[in-house]
């Protein structure tokens, strides 16, 4: 299992390297899922699969993410990156479509349809 408080960084595949599941080549970008520490690490493919690959094969340097909407950053990891992502370009646009006619100092209700009528108490999270 994934240690939760362990930040999701990007490396670059150095040489081309293939085994009988999966071939990766020079220039592919993986997802650490976790920590490089071992010889084999998982990491994640641009199509979502998770393998286990040898670290020598991966850049030592951190690939940062950048921002596809506007000019910020680069963020370190992926938390930051889709943090930014949610506060700077879609928090807005997620709360427009949400009900406001609860009459509770402009909280909305509830989306779904098990708990409709529950104004939500507060609008962090």
């Amino acid at each position: 299992m994934r240690d939760t408080n362990m930040s999701v960084t990007r490396r670059i595949v150095e040489r081309n390297w293939e085994n009988r599941n999966v071939c990766l080549e020079k220039g592919d970008l993986l997802l650490l899922l976790e920590e490089p520490t071992k010889p084999l690490v998982t990491a994640r493919t641009r199509h979502g699969r998770n393998i286990k690959i040898p670290l020598s094969i991966l850049t030592r340097d951190n690939v940062n993410f950048q921002c596809q909407l506007c000019t910020s950053g680069p963020f370190p990891d992926y938390a930051t990156y889709t943090a930014h992502l949610i506060e700077a370009h879609f928090r807005d646009q997620l709360m427009t479509g949400l009900d406001y006619s609860s009459g509770k100092s402009g909280m909305p209700r509830c989306p779904f349809p098990v708990c409709n009528g529950t104004a939500w108490a507060s609008l962090e999270a």
